[in-house]
């Protein structure tokens, strides 16, 4: 039977290559564009037209997709977690949020003016975001790419025992090995058994 996880549940989307690297300076560090419209499809499909999904960033995160020019995400309520952004900095956008800390989202995200108007909760990221989301009672998913090649990184995805989690099938995601610009990889979805996974 599969673990209840209370509201909201956090679903976790991140793509890694063979030595669970996740980035380089700020940025991805391979270019897979078949990858990364499934990673942008996945996050942005809502379950109900009423009630867009929510996208948790790491503030470091965040400040690598203002350098792709891809804030917000659209359609989604963004949250992002930063202990000392000034608000100033995303006044001009709609449905953007800064929180201190990720239990400080999830407390958000659970008050009345959220928590019967939302869709799904992704987890962007970073490596320090996605740890935290792994420890919480509130971990659901891990939407996971693997990318059979290794690049040069200098952030990694947390490691953890994939027998403490279970493998799932999910039609959303994209099924079996792909390849694209010469590179193989292949998405695991991974469901919460109600014991922490992460490796110490």
């Amino acid at each position: 039977m599969a673990a209840r996880v209370p509201f909201p549940r956090l679903e976790l989307l991140c793509a890694m290559d063979a030595t669970w690297g996740i980035g380089r300076n700020g940025a991805l560090p391979w270019h897979i564009p078949k990858e990364f419209k499934y990673y942008i499809r996945l996050s942005k499909k809502q379950e109900d037209p009423n009630k867009p999904n929510v996208a948790i960033f790491g503030r470091k995160t965040w400040d690598s997709l203002c350098a792709l020019k891809l804030e917000p995400m659209a359609k989604c309520i963004n949250v992002i977690i930063s202990r000392n952004m000034d608000p100033s900095e995303i006044a001009k956008y709609k449905d953007v949020y800064v929180c201190r800390s990720l239990e400080g989202a999830i407390e958000m995200l659970k008050t009345p003016q959220f928590k019967d108007n939302i869709g799904r909760v992704w987890v962007h990221g970073g490596s320090d975001i996605y740890k935290e989301a792994m420890k919480s009672d509130h971990f659901y998913r891990l939407y996971l790419s693997k990318i059979h090649k290794s690049y040069e990184c200098d952030v990694f995805f947390p490691k953890f025992d994939e027998t403490k989690l279970e493998e799932v099938e999910d039609p959303d995601a994209l099924q079996g090995l792909q390849e694209d610009k010469g590179v193989q990889f292949q998405v695991h979805v991974y469901q919460t058994k109600g014991e922490c996974a992460l490796l110490p």
